[in-house]
Formats: C-alpha cells, structure tokens, sequence
C-alpha cells in the first residue's frame, strides 16, 4: 500500500528530456549538506542506512581553485563519487565556474549551489542567503556554472532575506530551469530564522505548483511519519533529512520502513546506538587519523548519546578522551551503565 501522497518515481531513460535522467536521480530521500557534519564518514552511515543521494558540507569556491588541502579534502572519496552531490559557495561567478571544473575532474555525481546558509561569515561574503537579497547576482553564477561543466546543477535557498518572500522563491526556481539546473531544494525558514522556529512546508507545497524544476522538500523531518507528511502535504518530488540524522543516520531505514511499507520501525536498543557510535568514529580515524578523527567525533557522539541517562556525564568523559581505544571502551561502558540504571 502506498503512503498518502508519495509515490515511486519512475527513471526516464537516458537522453529523455527528463532532468534527472542523467545519473542523479537516486530515490526519494536524501542527506541534507550540513556545515562541519556531513563528512565522508557522515554520508558514509547514511549511505548504509539506505540515504538515496547525500551531499557534501558545503565549500568554498574561492578555497578550492586555489587547491587549499583540506578544502579538498572534503571532495568525495573515490567509493563513493556516484552517489555524492558537492555543495558549493560562493559569489564571484569565475571562482564558481572554476570550482565547478574541479568538481567535475573529480568525480562527482552533481553540484548544489548554496543559496541559504545563514552563518555570518559566509553572508558577509557575499555568498549563501546574502544572495537572496540581491537574486540579480544568482543568474550569472548559474550561467557560468552551467557553461563550465555538464554535471548536473541544483540550487538549495531558504525563504527568504528577512521573513517569507516567495515572489523570490519562484523567481530563483525560474531562473535555475532558464539556466539549465536540475531542481531546486527550499527549506522553508528565512535567514533571520536560523534554525528556530518550524519550517513552513505551505511553501514548499506553493513552489511545486509554479516551479519548472522538482521541488525537493527540506526541515523538519524526524521520522517516518513526518517524512510521509511532507511528501503528502507538498507534493515535492523527494526530501532532504538535516538535523534529524544527526546521531541517528538510522532515521533513514526508519523513513523507509514507513514510506514504502507502513511499517513503524521500533527504535534501536541502546547496543546498537553505541555500536553504530563506534563504526561511525572508526570511519572518522580512518579518514582523518587518529588524533583529528577523534577530535572530529566528539559532536556526533554527543548526538549518539542525547537521551540515555547520565548523558550529560558519559558526554563529558567521551570529550576528554584523546585516543581511539579509551574512545571504545568508554562507549562500550554506555550499554552497561544504561541498563543497570533503567
């Protein structure tokens, strides 16, 4: 039985005059980019929780035409190229176009041009949401983007500058499909909103209607029924999960558990939280070594950990710890201690 409102997508053939046709559609539900989070060794566990597509942090286009190493370094891996879009900023159209390039040498399945991120030092850049003040300066990012490679190109915006403004909304979502992009991805919060607040998936539900690209939905997914919702509430074509996947990558099973068979996955046992903890930190010393990925780990096993008891108490300890094998063990402790106190 279908989910009210969601339906599989079809795959048009190559050289269709569908937009996805070319290698980027991968399903329904995505990994959101999400700054200092989405690493190779986030999308990684999202990848084997069943994520569709996933996305880089965002990068910088300045950083990465200059070859700036650990800007490359958040380029997808080799294992995983087919399945990565790489996120980037920026406001100089050569340096976008630039960047574009090296992305396309590299490998990756596609492009996403950020057009919302609210963080103070890339908006003083003139980059993310600083753009949606003056959508003028998006058209000729996109047209040099789209003149630089043959990847296909999505956009991601908020709402708005200051408040909903979905004249804006629709005009970027038209001026991404003259420019040749793929789709658009809103989340419906403004810049001024940050994170707070709920995301008001009206608009998302507006932006399908007049929008001449898919409309991929963003914010607020939790779980399964919540993800069911925005498909039923919206109609967009597929859905982003951010923060809900933060120490939970799992939430992608659970969402398609829900969405292709009803089926309300209990949550995992503390065991398996932890132990899903520790491959996610051996993937981080794998990618980073062991003194940065332990340091790299330390806020996603914050998120591993929200809600046992005595969190506050294991989160301080896991901090201190400065090597992988003291790391483990005090993780496997976790379980242990939980039990006895429940």
């Amino acid at each position: 039985m279908d989910t009210p409102g969601f339906k599989a997508r079809e795959v048009s053939p190559a050289g269709s005059a569908d937009p996805f046709a070319h290698g980027f559609w991968r399903g329904k539900v995505m990994l959101a980019p999400l700054a200092g989070v989405s690493d190779y060794p986030m999308r990684e566990m999202a990848r084997r929780f069943g994520a569709d597509l996933t996305y880089t942090e965002m990068i910088s286009s300045e950083a990465l035409i200059r070859r700036h190493a650990q800007t490359q370094e958040m380029l997808p891996e080799v294992s995983e190229r087919e399945q990565v879009f790489v996120q980037l900023f920026g406001a100089r159209p050569e340096a976008m176009a630039g960047a574009a390039r090296i992305v396309e040498d590299h490998g990756a399945l596609g492009i996403d041009i950020n057009l919302g991120c609210p963080v103070p030092k890339v908006v003083k850049g003139g980059s993310g949401a600083a753009l949606l003040r003056q959508p003028e300066r998006i058209r000729p990012l996109l047209s040099a983007m789209r003149e630089a490679t043959r990847l296909p190109l999505t956009v991601k915006l908020r709402s708005g500058w200051q408040g909903a403004d979905f004249k804006m909304i629709e005009a970027v979502s038209r001026m991404a499909a003259d420019e040749g992009c793929q789709a658009v991805t809103l989340h419906p919060r403004s810049r001024d909103q940050q994170f707070s607040g709920r995301a008001d998936w009206s608009l998302i539900g507006r932006l399908v209607e007049v929008s001449p690209l898919p409309v991929i939905g963003n914010g607020d997914v939790r779980d399964g029924p919540s993800a069911a919702a925005l498909f039923e509430q919206t109609g967009c074509e597929a859905i982003m999960v951010g923060r809900g996947a933060m120490g939970r990558p799992w939430i992608f099973s659970e969402i398609s558990a829900f969405l292709y068979n009803q089926e309300a996955l209990p949550p995992p046992r503390v065991e398996e939280r932890i132990e899903w903890a520790i491959r996610h930190l051996r993937l981080a010393v794998d990618k980073y070594g062991p003194d940065r990925g332990v340091r790299t780990m330390r806020k996603h096993l914050a998120w591993y950990t929200k809600g046992f008891a005595g969190a506050r108490e294991w989160r301080s300890r896991l901090v201190r710890a400065d090597n992988l094998p003291v790391l483990e063990r005090l993780l496997r402790e976790i379980p242990v201690a939980v039990r006895r106190e429940s």
